[in-house]
């Protein structure tokens, strides 16, 4: 069973069937496994952080969740995403109904192409298994919060615009 850190203690989610997992591997073309280290630091609050360790995983806990969840790709090399990740982990935890997926893109270039990320940071809304937002480059706050606002007030993927 798949679990996510939830305020740093481990949660089960959702189980999902195999042919469910296939379906939409198939759909993304994610074939190869990989491992994810996670980057949290020791110490930091963030809840509903979305902890992975395959594609399969990554598929499991962000396009089938529940919940919407901003998935932010980023580069150890980045000095932007060194600045911009730990906004979003602040930005993020404090909303509810949201969840953080932090995506290394040296770890997951399949990823990186099934996503088209041409540049980092990069950061997309997935909601109901569809990419509903996104941004590219640092922001300021302003912007990130109302990203997060408009994807939490969107109740249909299609209401949303780019």
């Amino acid at each position: 069973m798949k679990s996510v850190s939830v305020c740093q203690k481990l949660v089960p989610v959702m189980s999902l069937t195999t042919a469910a997992i296939r379906r939409l591997t198939t759909i993304l073309h994610v074939q190869t496994s990989r491992h994810f280290t996670r980057t949290l630091a020791a110490g930091q609050s963030l809840c509903k952080f979305v902890d992975f360790k395959t594609e399969d995983d990554f598929v499991d806990s962000v396009m089938y969740s529940l919940e919407p969840v901003i998935v932010n790709f980023h580069a150890d090399w980045c000095e932007p995403c060194h600045v911009l990740t730990p906004r979003l982990r602040s930005l993020v935890g404090s909303k509810s109904k949201l969840k953080l997926c932090v995506v290394n893109i040296g770890e997951f270039p399949e990823l990186v192409r099934e996503f088209e990320i041409q540049a980092v940071p990069a950061v997309i809304a997935v909601k109901k298994g569809r990419i509903v937002d996104q941004f590219v480059g640092l922001v300021d706050e302003e912007k990130i919060r109302e990203f997060l606002s408009r994807l939490e007030e969107t109740d249909d993927p299609a209401e949303s615009s780019s």
